[in-house]
């Protein structure tokens, strides 16, 4: 079944919030099918409140259009596909890539996206 999730625009140039479903649990064709409408429109899907492992990570990525190869980071332990991106609240150098950028585009076959999981947010 394809709802009862809500997609919010953002209001910005891209953009949009998905609330009312929980990527913990397996999804049909039909939600994927939306959710996937609704990435190409948006550019950028947010989902809160999600509570994910690595195992649920790695499903929802594989079902909205599955893994790339990944130049850079290396994966976790027992992952192929699950790279840990850490910062320590106390850092203060730049941010790495704080601005808009895409990943990978310069590989001969680039991903179409990435799914990305806050896992520990330090306050602001």
């Amino acid at each position: 079944m394809a709802g009862p999730f809500r997609v919010e625009p953002s209001g910005q140039a891209c953009g949009a919030r998905v609330t009312g479903i929980d990527l913990s649990q397996p999804l049909d064709a039909a939600t994927i099918a939306t959710l996937r409408a609704a990435w190409l429109k948006h550019r950028v899907l947010a989902f809160a409140d999600q509570t994910l492992d690595d195992d649920g990570l790695e499903r929802f990525t594989q079902a909205m259009g599955g893994f790339g190869e990944d130049p850079f980071f290396a994966p976790l332990p027992g992952r192929k596909n699950v790279a840990a991106i850490l910062r320590e609240a106390d850092e203060q150098s730049p941010l790495f890539a704080e601005n808009w950028h895409s990943d990978w585009t310069f590989l001969k076959q680039p991903p179409a996206g990435t799914c990305l999981l806050a896992v520990d947010i330090p306050p602001t």
